[in-house]
């Protein structure tokens, strides 16, 4: 369960990053911005780039943990095997 709440909690983390990001930057004014999304109304949708980096870095560094690669600091216990 603490393994589920670490992803759970890396995932809010990049989140926060990327509102702290997409805060700085300036805001569009254009056409787009101005709509909301209502359904079959796919050109108001767009693609977070960063979001979408962060994420998999965020994926890469679990796997990392759980496979006991030294990309990631921490590792992640082996499973019981029983004796």
């Amino acid at each position: 369960m603490i393994f589920a709440l670490a992803y759970v909690l890396l995932f809010i983390a990049c989140l926060l990053v990327v509102r702290l990001i997409r805060g700085q930057m300036s805001r569009a004014s254009d056409f787009t911005s101005l709509k909301t999304v209502t359904f079959g109304d796919e050109s108001a949708v767009r693609a977070d780039r960063i979001g979408s980096i962060l994420s998999v870095v965020v994926i890469v560094f679990l796997w990392a943990a759980f496979t006991g690669s030294s990309l990631s600091p921490i590792t992640v216990p082996a499973p019981f095997t029983g004796e």
